[in-house]
């Protein structure tokens, strides 16, 4: 197939790249599309993509059109939250996509459009298991939903080596800003004091408040970062703690590398994803921090959370399995 990707300027990029290399790997024809420097008409002429990938709360006319104009086209659209989290998340306090009244009518548009319904199919980042809780509206409303995790890019992650230069206890990926921020202040930043203390390498697209912060790092860097760390942490925004339904792409990416890490505490994590303990995952800031300390003064306890963490993503957990998922959804009633 031909597929056409819709960019977008955020931490997807890594998810839609992951997804990219996958397709492209099982001989598909797959593209992005950024539509700051393209408009839709000529890039859906010029491609003429037999599937779009893209978002419902970025349909624009032209889009609409586009599709409409090839009413036998597969379209894939991540949308905001619709269903019963949207009684449960105070969006002020933790700013969760919710849709919009303009993103239903745009995505009941694409549906009406199109020659079969199961040509339209609605994701957003959840295990299957917690769908409901954030699309049930959607499937209700307008059509299938499915629950599309991160993975792991198994090409890109399983080629990380030690490098003498990243060697360090804590070794940690990610931006720092201020909503990110309130689990970092409480997880990372406090291995970063006193100084020296642990060995600690920080590296992220947004700087650190802290002099562990090594700037932005190369993705060859990240892996070897990977494999030259004994501690990886994974930290995640404030409310995938508090209602449990978001994973980011980092566990996936660690797991896949081989890389041992502690978590905070998501609860589709550790009900959904790594269901037989092969994680290690803190119940709070405090229980996280001790974890740190057990396994520095014994790194042998690392060894079978990072071979099974590492079998349970390679046989479920990859790109390929993301785009065989999506293939299926619209093969699938």
């Amino acid at each position: 197939m031909k597929i056409l990707i819709q960019h977008e300027h955020n931490a997807s990029h890594y998810i839609y790249t992951g997804l990219q290399r996958a397709f492209i790997s099982d001989g598909h024809e797959c593209i992005f599309w950024d539509t700051k420097a393209l408009a839709a008409f000529d890039i859906f002429d010029m491609f003429e993509p037999d599937m779009f990938i893209g978002q419902g709360y970025n349909l624009t006319r032209a889009i609409i059109k586009c599709i409409k104009e090839r009413p036998n086209i597969k379209v894939l659209l991540k949308v905001g939250c619709f269903g019963e989290v949207c009684q449960d998340v105070d969006t002020e306090k933790y700013p969760v996509l919710m849709h919009t009244e303009e993103e239903l009518k745009n995505v009941g548009s694409v549906a009406s459009s199109l020659s079969m319904i199961k040509n339209l199919v609605l994701f957003n980042y959840v295990h299957p298991n917690r769908q409901r809780y954030l699309m049930g509206g959607w499937e209700e409303t307008v059509a299938k939903t499915i629950g599309l995790l991160p993975a792991a890019d198994a090409e890109e992650y399983t080629s990380g080596k030690f490098d003498k230069s990243l060697e360090s206890q804590i070794g940690f990926v990610g931006g720092y800003w201020p909503y990110k921020g309130e689990n970092l202040d409480k997880y990372i930043i406090p291995l970063c004091h006193p100084i020296g203390k642990y060995n600690v390498k920080i590296f992220g697209n947004q700087p650190w408040p802290v002099p562990q912060y090594m700037g932005l790092a190369s993705n060859e860097t990240v892996r070897n970062l990977f494999s030259s760390s004994l501690i990886c942490p994974n930290v995640s925004e404030p409310h995938a703690n508090v209602f449990g339904f978001e994973v980011n792409e980092r566990i996936f990416k660690l797991a896949a590398s081989k890389a041992f890490f502690i978590s905070d505490p998501i609860a589709s994590l550790t009900e959904d994803i790594f269901t037989n303990g092969e994680a290690l995952v803190a119940k709070d800031p405090e229980n996280f921090h001790s974890l740190i300390d057990d396994v520095i003064n014994n790194p042998e306890i690392r060894d079978s959370h990072i071979s099974s963490c590492h079998e349970t993503v390679m046989n479920n957990h990859t790109y390929k399995h993301r785009t065989k998922q999506i293939i299926e959804s619209f093969e699938n009633e």
